[in-house]
């Protein structure tokens, strides 16, 4: 059920990079749902650093960073 509700979330936030907005702050968010959501991307191809694991990747729409520790990620269209 929760699980559900930040993938609600993550779409949401998702569509506001279709209006205009450059880029969108998730909390709250892991990336095993961001992986359910966005597709097309294999973890083990992010950057990763610290013991906070931060990450780093692109797909084929979108440039994601965040922290698996903090639950944290940025989302921006890519250029």
């Amino acid at each position: 059920m929760m699980e559900e509700k930040i993938r609600e979330y993550v779409k949401r936030e998702l569509e506001r990079l279709s209006n205009g907005v450059k880029s969108v702050e998730l909390t709250g968010v892991y990336p095993s749902v961001l992986e359910s959501v966005i597709g097309g991307f294999d973890w083990s191809e992010a950057d990763t650093n610290g013991w906070q694991v931060d990450y780093w990747l692109t797909t084929d729409k979108y440039d994601i960073s965040g922290s698996m520790y903090y639950g944290t990620a940025t989302i921006s269209l890519k250029e």
